[in-house]
């Protein structure tokens, strides 16, 4: 969804799960636009939520363990950005979330050509 508002907003086509290393292991971003030090990351509310996807896990610790992921990948010199399901269906609210975090302004006159994506099975 957020990729698909993104291409018709007009904002760069951005990496996906773009990998960071620091001396505590690797790391990927959901959306990375290196030319502007900005990694994107979409969350779900599963994901703190559903027991499945929480490995474990109680919904405190969840956050806490990406909140302390966040903090690694800024301190490597990266801004971040999340959204969640609302955003990545309003194309108003991704677009501008996404320039008033560093991303060039759309132009309603030029669309940016994305090439296609490979995604692993």
């Amino acid at each position: 969804m957020s990729r698909a508002t993104m291409y018709r907003v007009g904002v760069p086509q951005p990496l996906l799960q773009f990998p960071m290393v620091d001396r505590n292991g690797e790391m990927f971003g959901d959306f990375c636009w290196p030319e502007h030090g900005l990694i994107g990351e979409f969350d779900g509310i599963g994901k703190y939520l559903r027991e499945e996807w929480m490995d474990g896990q109680d919904a405190a610790r969840v956050v806490i363990d990406e909140k302390l992921r966040e903090d690694r990948i800024r301190a490597l010199g990266w801004r971040v950005v999340r959204w969640g399901w609302a955003v990545a269906r309003s194309p108003a609210a991704l677009s501008t979330l996404l320039v008033d975090a560093g991303l060039p302004r759309p132009s309603a006159h030029v669309r940016t050509t994305w090439a296609p994506v490979h995604v692993p099975a």
